[in-house]
């Protein structure tokens, strides 16, 4: 999770955070969690955290009180925008009619399409560089788990042994990485490698709940009865029980529910936040029972439970199709809870959570709601009724998030989220607007989302604008927006760009997001200068982690990291030592 308004250093921080070799002891997060397109990079802080500082759950508590400062829709889009993304897919051939036919015909013709990753590449140019990087030696380990992690995305099962080996290496921040990388592999044979972990007490637990994690990213639906041993052990560590219940809701396995639904509605001996990602792994995983277990938690005594529920309801009813007159009153049934959480519940985020799950159910009443709820609410649920009515597609909606952007009274945060929702909507009318915010010296936020939005409706007329921000602004910040806006536009100039602004910068934070630019793009040109400065001993260290990133992200054929999937409709409130670094991690 990204901070919002967060500034990036001037000096990188130190690379080599304090070991931790054994048991229980929780290290620090390795540098080397990419930038996420569109959101601000994050400042470090001395526990290498990038969450809000509003301390943990404790077992057995109610909830915290959330204020408007960890409720802002920053945190929300930093979590989910990944879903709305399809990176270098504008100049695709798109079915024309379809949600997707942004582009007239003329401009797709004129489009510098990037060129695509081929499987020959990756095999004899990516992967390479990426193993050669695994043998650094000692002192390079922080370019090394990233170096693994990538791998782990773009070879797939053949990447197993090599990765395997790593998990022996003297390094917690490689063991851990590895773990996962296992995970990002999507391979049900990484699974019992990773049960042997997790089962391993002598084992650092941070690497024992990456494993756990990873499990469900592997796909191996036999893990199931594991996950869920590991899950209701009482005597088994706090976060090793939280990752397992979040595995079994990225495994998507069915023969889970009974067990999460009893975890949910359990109101006694077990802490809230293991009942809350329980919740959280429902919706994930659907279906009449994991909906009945959510409106009853949706009515809990604890905020935290109350918060997942939402999100889970959002996330199961919203896949919902509409095939039968019973559906229809499941989802008109769900959507008055909603409805009535977002406007009458006591915990600010549980309503803004309610809030963006009206948008995923949609419907007639769910439009209404959420359209009172922009001209009524606080800047703070104005912001995420404006996303809501964006992932709803509520074209009708346009005009009057047109007019709240225009107006200069609104604040820099809340245009931000409506210029969001105008490009969700592709909204083209929005356009000239738009590019005249971004090519205007005020906040460089709300710059940087205006030329996301630019990028999602596919508007390529603002390229030359993107360009010339890219070349005269410094703000790191702002770049990884400019990038992001490029990649979704999918076009070749945008590498150059990216390429010639690099080698002009001293900033290393700068120069980071660029790289990781390069990779949401996934423009083959990229290739040769991200594995030249993953190669290189003179480039800075943290210019190698970002470019070991860069290549997982060019050869993954995925358009969304892996770990989107835990990220997506998660209550990130709920803070678990563990889950919090897996998912800075993303």
């Amino acid at each position: 999770m990204v901070p919002p308004n967060s500034r990036v250093p001037d000096a990188p921080p130190d690379p080599t955070p304090p070991q931790a070799t054994g048991g229980g002891t929780t290290p620090q997060p390795a540098p080397g969690g990419a930038p996420r397109p569109g959101v601000p990079i994050p400042r470090p802080n001395p526990g290498g955290s990038t969450r809000p500082a509003t301390g943990g759950a404790s077992p057995g508590g109610h909830g915290r009180k959330s204020d408007s400062g960890e409720s802002r829709w920053e945190y929300w889009w930093a979590n989910n925008g990944y879903q709305f993304y399809r990176f270098g897919t504008a100049g695709d051939e798109i079915p024309s009619g379809s949600a997707d036919f942004l582009l007239g015909k003329s401009n797709r013709d004129q489009a510098m399409t990037v060129d695509r990753t081929s499987d020959r590449l990756r095999d004899q140019s990516i992967v390479p560089a990426l193993k050669e990087a695994l043998g650094y030696m000692k002192d390079d380990h922080e370019i090394r788990a990233a170096a693994v992690k990538a791998l782990g995305r773009v070879a797939g099962k053949a990447a197993i042994p090599d990765i395997e080996k790593l998990l022996k290496d003297e390094h917690i921040h490689v063991r851990f990485s590895a773990a996962l990388a296992l995970g990002f592999t999507r391979a049900p044979e990484a699974a019992p490698i990773l049960r042997r972990v997790v089962s391993d007490e002598a084992e650092n637990l941070t690497t024992r709940s990456f494993a756990a994690a990873a499990i469900g990213l592997s796909g191996d639906i036999a893990s199931s009865a594991f996950l869920q041993d590991t899950a209701r052990n009482a005597s088994a560590p706090y976060d090793l029980r939280a990752a397992s219940i979040v595995g079994l809701g990225l495994l998507g396995d069915s023969t889970s529910v009974s067990f999460l639904t009893a975890m949910l509605l359990k109101t006694d001996g077990d802490a809230a936040a293991l009942r809350s990602l329980a919740g959280i792994s429902l919706g994930k995983l659907g279906g009449p029972e994991s909906i009945a277990a959510l409106e009853k938690a949706s009515r809990d005594d604890n905020a935290d439970v109350r918060r997942s529920a939402v999100i889970g309801l959002g996330h199961s009813a919203g896949h919902l199709a509409d095939a039968d007159a019973a559906t229809k009153d499941t989802k008109d049934r769900i959507v008055g809870i909603l409805d009535t959480v977002a406007r009458k519940d006591q915990d600010l985020q549980a309503r803004c959570f309610a809030t963006i799950a009206l948008g995923q159910l949609g419907g007639n009443v769910a439009r209404r709601a959420l359209a009172d709820s922009f001209s009524d609410g606080t800047h703070v649920v104005q912001a995420y009724a404006a996303l809501a009515l964006g992932i709803l597609g509520d074209d009708g909606a346009s005009s009057m998030l047109r007019e709240a952007l225009n107006a200069k009274h609104t604040d820099a945060s809340t245009r931000s989220a409506i210029a969001v929702a105008l490009g969700l909507l592709h909204d083209k009318t929005s356009a000239p607007l738009l590019r005249s915010i971004l090519e205007d010296k005020g906040d460089p936020e709300l710059r940087g989302y205006a030329a996301v939005a630019l990028g999602m409706m596919g508007d390529r007329s603002a390229l030359p604008s993107i360009e010339k921000v890219l070349r005269t602004e410094s703000d790191p910040n702002l770049s990884v927006s400019l990038a992001t806006a490029m990649g979704l536009l999918g076009d070749r100039r945008a590498t150059t760009s990216l390429l010639e602004n690099m080698k002009s910068t001293d900033n290393p934070f700068t120069k980071a997001s660029m790289i990781t630019a390069l990779g949401f793009i996934k423009d083959r040109t990229a290739v040769e200068p991200l594995a030249t400065i993953l190669a290189n001993s003179n480039e800075r260290p943290l210019s190698r982690i970002y470019a070991a990133i860069g290549l997982g992200y060019v050869g993954d054929a995925r358009t969304v990291p892996p770990l989107a999937d835990l990220t997506q409709d998660y209550n990130y409130l709920v803070s678990v030592s563990s889950l919090d670094q897996l998912v800075e991690l993303l």
